[in-house]
């Protein structure tokens, strides 16, 4: 009796065990169902916004560009005979369609706007009229007029170690003699965001809230190509560099268009004909934005002392891309040295505000993926000059 029972509490306690699996199971099929079917919605209003956000620019675009065309319409006849009137209208065309944007709110999400560059018809052929008849419009383009150069002499100098840092990495190593032959321009400070953004319509930067003086950074090697053709173009200058992200090839020193300083080029202008450890000095709190004085985040630019040829940053606030790809130093004596062999990594200079101190000695050394965009990543403009 006493077994049949237990047999019975057995038989029962099953049951219930598979009653409830079975409920359990059932559950979480519904629940995985509800997912999933959530899921499939998400992903079809994701898609709607995405091709609701392409029509309309899409349709800005074409609003735009048919505007641009009667505008140009307009103007045309006059540019057959020029004169200060036609001068100034085709001046107006230019300022107000050669950066043209649209705007709409971001796919990913739907309270950012994002701003998209539009390449208005004629805009070219207006720019190529006005070199030609307004010189003084030619000259208010350039660069310079927005962005402070410096002329950088040519000389020799020893790249690499200094005698008696004791501090220096391997890959600073051997130091040798290096003979710049051409004088060139550089940046006296870093590019800022409202340079950037003038020209390319957009502004990566992660800490926007520093402000338009503050440089840009959260960029790639490839980023800076884009921009530094970008200017060569306005100016009718040739490209320095050609070529897509998996082919970049730089012209060479000869070219004078706009490009970034070679790595040679970069630690002369950092170190002037000085042997400081930094930029302009040996004491860094005076010279650069560094981890220890940063608060962790970039700062405008051209607020630390300058070095003797009137360079800003040179040391700390943000790393700064150089042309060269990154290879070890032979003892060679070089003359105008720039590594175009490909390599997996660009050449880096002068620290930035998330490193320590001592990382933005002017021999300091830094490799870099082509490709990676990071908020401790900037640079500088370089021209070559030829006479």
């Amino acid at each position: 009796m006493f077994l049949g029972c237990v047999s019975c509490c057995i038989i029962y306690v099953g049951f219930l065990v598979l009653l409830i699996f079975s409920w359990s199971l059932i559950s979480c099929t519904g629940v995985s169902n509800e997912i999933q079917h959530d899921f499939v919605i998400q992903l079809q209003r994701k898609e709607e916004r995405s091709r609701m956000q392409k029509k309309i620019q899409a349709n800005q675009k074409q609003e735009l560009q048919e505007k641009a065309k009667r505008k140009w319409d307009e103007i045309a006849p006059c540019v057959m005979e020029p004169n200060e009137s036609c001068i100034r209208q085709v001046r107006q065309y230019v300022a107000q369609f050669e950066y043209a944007v649209v705007q709409s709110h971001s796919e990913e999400n739907i309270d950012s706007i994002q701003s998209v560059r539009i390449v208005v018809p004629y805009v070219a052929e207006a720019k190529s009229w006005l070199a030609e008849h307004d010189s003084l419009w030619l000259r208010e383009k350039q660069i310079h007029s927005r962005y402070n150069m410096k002329r950088i002499q040519s000389d020799v100098f020893v790249m690499g170690c200094q005698p008696g840092d004791t501090r220096c990495n391997e890959d600073e190593f051997p130091p040798h003699v290096v003979m710049l032959s051409r004088d060139f321009y550089l940046g006296t400070t870093e590019v800022t965001q409202d340079l950037y953004e003038y020209i390319t319509g957009k502004n990566p930067s992660r800490f926007r809230n520093c402000g338009a003086s503050c440089p840009v950074e959260n960029i790639s090697f490839f980023d800076v190509v884009e921009f530094l053709n970008m200017l060569s173009d306005q100016e009718s200058l040739p490209r320095c560099y050609l070529g897509t992200e998996k082919d970049i090839r730089f012209v060479g020193m000869d070219c004078t268009g706009y490009r970034l300083p070679s790595e040679a080029e970069w630690e002369y202008a950092a170190r002037t004909t000085e042997s400081f450890l930094f930029a302009g000095g040996n004491e860094p709190d005076e010279l650069a934005w560094h981890k220890g004085n940063s608060q962790e985040r970039t700062h405008p630019v051209g607020q630390k002392q300058p070095n003797k040829f009137g360079l800003y940053d040179m040391s700390g606030n943000v790393l700064e891309w150089c042309t060269d790809w990154y290879w070890e130093y032979t003892e060679d004596n070089q003359t105008d040295p720039v590594r175009t062999e490909q390599t997996e990594s660009k050449v880096g200079r002068g620290g930035s505000w998330f490193e320590d101190a001592m990382q933005s000695r002017t021999s300091e050394r830094y490799y870099e993926d082509p490709k990676f965009r990071y908020d401790l990543l900037g640079f500088r403009i370089a021209q070559t000059i030829l006479e």
